[in-house]
């Protein structure tokens, strides 16, 4: 019975750093739909995706380039 709560809570425990994504992937991510948005003109989109950008990373420079 112990084996299989240890068991289940490493199981637990996987799946929820795997879900995690780390902020700089985060960040990167909205960096690159707000590139993908700008080259398709849409650029409301693109501050959008900046501001989400900066709201996870204050200090990230690049946003605030892009932006």
């Amino acid at each position: 019975m112990f084996m299989r709560k240890i068991s289940i809570l490493f199981v637990l425990v996987l799946i929820l750093l795997v879900g995690c994504k780390s902020k700089a992937a985060r960040v990167q991510e909205q960096l690159d739909l707000s590139s993908k948005y700008m080259a398709e003109l849409d650029y409301e989109s693109a501050i959008v995706a900046l501001n989400k950008a900066i709201k996870i990373a204050p200090k990230n420079v690049d946003a605030y380039k892009m932006l």
